[in-house]
């Protein structure tokens, strides 16, 4: 958990939180995908 000291600092410090975490997001969502439809095909062949 993130704690933000002043005021003036927290809209700031949230805004590049949330920026950080959209571009986690787009960065990571296509490698679960990935890994998510790989993981069923390779369920899929089993049986």
């Amino acid at each position: 958990m993130i704690v933000i000291l002043g005021v003036a600092e927290s809209g700031d410090d949230f805004t590049k939180f949330s920026t950080i975490y959209q571009w986690f997001q787009t960065l990571i969502h296509p490698l679960i995908q990935q890994r998510l439809i790989l993981l069923l095909h390779s369920q899929n062949k089993l049986t």
